[in-house]
């Protein structure tokens, strides 16, 4: 499999030779079922196996697609153009504030009994990508038009932004920082139902209902 982010090792070394005896790792929901093909999920699985493998106690807080990420980084292009090409079809992702992952987080770091343990982190509701798409375009009074595409089509308009599809050759501070072989495969994992996903953790670690993606 993919090695793990150098850095992330040396992190994980310093924190061994340093006497740190837990580590909390922000991990990716639905990354370690058996044949996901999220792109994105392979890094997490290798540094979660690295953890697991170094002695130190950990917790791993696997998150949901974030909701801030959903009304920027998907909604803005999608209101300026009036459509979005989309290859999530209806497979469901339970959309999650990035609030609530902080305090799922604050939870794990300051209560007992949580070593050893991966908790999905979790909105309130599962939603398809163009459902999601129709409620941003309700809230901003703007059309958006989901257009479904394979992941051939997926490809195609990411690479008319001019992105690259590999990971590799991303241009550190270039205009686009991400490589779509992510999205594509992100997209891919959420139709195939590897996202699927209900979970009451959020809650439980912080006492509270998680935010609904309309608020």
């Amino acid at each position: 499999g993919p090695n793990v982010k150098p850095e992330t090792r040396r992190r994980v070394e310093a924190a061994v030779a340093h006497g740190v005896k837990h580590v909390v790792y922000t991990s990716l929901l639905g990354v370690r079922k058996p044949n996901n093909p999220s792109v994105e999920g392979f890094d997490h699985i290798a540094t979660e196996r690295m953890i697991e493998a170094s002695g130190l106690a950990w917790t791993f807080l696997r998150d949901s697609l974030y909701a801030e990420a959903v009304a920027t980084a998907m909604a803005i292009p999608a209101l300026q153009a009036g459509h979005k090409p989309e290859n999530a079809g209806q497979g469901r992702v339970p959309i999650v504030s990035r609030d609530d992952c902080v305090a799922t987080a604050v939870g794990v770091l300051t209560q007992e009994g949580h070593a050893n343990k991966a908790y999905d982190v979790t909105g309130p509701e599962l939603w398809t990508l163009p459902d999601a798409m129709a409620l941003v375009s309700q809230m901003a009074g703007k059309p958006i038009t989901i257009e479904p595409v394979d992941d051939e089509g997926m490809y195609a308009y990411f690479d008319s932004l001019g992105g690259p599809r590999k990971a590799s050759d991303v241009v550190p501070d270039g205009p686009i920082p991400w490589a779509s072989e992510g999205m594509v495969t992100f997209g891919q994992s959420i139709r195939e139902g590897f996202m699927d996903i209900e979970s009451h953790y959020v809650e439980r670690i912080t006492g509270r209902a998680p935010r609904p993606l309309r608020r």
